[in-house]
């Protein structure tokens, strides 16, 4: 049997507030992922924002809108959706989202995610200097799992989607320093 090193991810050149940041905020997921995540629905939603006794939690629903490319893919959603993503930093470096679609009028809004996909995600953000960082990251999920290829396509989609935040914030940080 084949053994895997584990090998830490490269450096980002990114200031670690930049990229918890965008994990809070996902309302730029049209923008920046819409082959992966995007759907027009997430960035005309507001989210509500709380503190936590630990961090900040973010809550977004967004209701009867079409699913984005990775739900439909993976999901097998063929009709309108009912999304949730939930999104907590917690303090230092930790950002989770629990993020996902049911069909609508399946009762995900009212607490029954049964009949929908969930995804939950961890980040843990490393400052490497003032200037960058590592991310590590995992993604688990609750749907359609017995389905052949399911957990390396969404791997790979949440790969895409990690890639597509980090070269726009590599960008917007060497932005911010040319000021």
């Amino acid at each position: 049997m084949a053994t895997r090193k584990c090998r830490p991810p490269r450096p980002r050149k990114i200031y670690h507030q930049l990229l918890i940041d965008n994990l809070l905020d996902i309302s730029h997921l049209p923008f920046v992922h819409p082959t992966t995540l995007g759907e027009m629905g997430v960035a005309e939603t507001q989210a509500t924002t709380e503190r936590t006794a630990r961090g900040v939690r973010t809550v977004r629903w967004i209701v009867d809108r079409p699913p984005p490319p990775m739900l439909a893919k993976l999901g097998g959603f063929t009709t309108n959706i009912d999304r949730w993503q939930i999104v907590d930093f917690i303090a230092p470096s930790a950002v989770i989202l629990d993020v996902g679609g049911a069909p609508t009028g399946t009762g995900a809004p009212e607490g029954d995610l049964s009949h929908g996909m969930s995804n939950c995600n961890l980040n843990a953000i490393t400052p490497e200097t003032e200037t960058s960082l590592h991310q590590f990251w995992a993604q688990a999920h609750s749907a359609r799992l017995t389905m052949p290829g399911i957990t390396e396509g969404m791997h790979d989609q949440v790969r895409t989607a990690f890639l597509e935040d980090i070269a726009f914030l590599e960008a917007q940080q060497k932005r911010n320093e040319a000021y």
